[in-house]
């Protein structure tokens, strides 16, 4: 059905989607973006459903990756809180899969960030 309004949820709830509105063409396709909200880790569901309730799902799995530091050289006389990361090496799921990660030390204390 062309120009049907279709209406896409993440895990049986609805997304705000890119185009606000997402109508169908005359061969009942559509394309829409919408941002994954936080999620656990396993399993999840999109889906897709018009108003002549046509609809489609899939799954995906979501990985939640891991990292960790392993302080290599450390001595008594290290600060935790210098701001001097040279020491410091990353490993983990998210180093491994080159996934986005820093890992940073200022006045109050270890940051790591995936």
């Amino acid at each position: 059905m062309s120009d049907s309004v279709v209406t896409i949820s993440y895990d049986g709830t609805a997304v705000t989607t890119t185009p606000g509105t997402i109508t169908t063409s005359s061969s009942g396709g559509f394309s829409a973006t919408f941002t994954v909200p936080a999620s656990t880790a396993g399993s999840h569901t999109v889906s897709a459903k018009d108003a002549a309730s046509n609809s489609a799902s899939t799954q995906f799995t979501v990985v939640v990756p891991t990292i960790y530091k392993i302080q290599s050289g450390l001595v008594a006389s290290d600060s935790l809180t210098s701001g001097n990361t040279s020491n410091w090496l990353l490993y983990g799921d998210a180093v491994a899969a080159n996934a986005p990660h820093s890992g940073t030390e200022d006045s109050s204390g270890l940051h790591i960030g995936i």
